[in-house]
């Protein structure tokens, strides 16, 4: 009984993070050359709403001191922007929560260069020193087995 208690609350290996602007998926891989199993799955469909219902239809006006005419109040923020950062900071949290609760001890991330950037950003310094390995493409609608196949042999 204590050997597989043990075997419970051992560390797994590798997780791996397959992410885009629209959805990320987190993967437990086993051992060299075996397949991933597929833990989470997380979603922003905001970045697949048309920005147009996402923002008003103009920046906000004002007149002018002088009594003459208009203007905005600044450049409109890019709402997809926003939705990604925001998407991509609960990437990070979910990567740092598979660090601590899952007890992952490496992790490698896929996701497309932009989203990529933005992960890294998002973590905290003990989960970035976790992340032993990083594929730029955007693999997160591929099988498993297809993302499983961009990473090295040995995990």
């Amino acid at each position: 009984m204590r050997r597989y208690r043990d075997e419970l609350n051992a560390p797994h290996r590798v997780c791996i993070m397959a992410a885009d602007a629209a959805r990320a998926r987190l993967f437990a891989a086993g051992p060299a050359n075996s397949g991933l199993h597929e833990l989470d799955t997380l979603v922003n469909p905001e970045a697949r709403t048309p920005e147009r219902k996402l923002t008003s239809d103009r920046p906000g006006r004002k007149a002018n001191s002088s009594g003459r005419g208009t203007h905005s109040f600044g450049e409109r923020a890019k709402p997809h922007r926003e939705a990604v950062d925001s998407f991509a900071r609960r990437i990070g949290q979910r990567l740092r929560a598979a660090r601590t609760v899952d007890r992952f001890d490496r992790i490698y991330l896929v996701a497309e260069p932009e989203v990529l950037g933005m992960i890294r950003r998002t973590l905290d310094e003990r989960t970035r020193k976790c992340v032993v390995g990083e594929v730029s493409k955007s693999l997160t609608r591929r099988s498993a087995k297809t993302i499983r196949a961009a990473l090295p042999a040995r995990l």
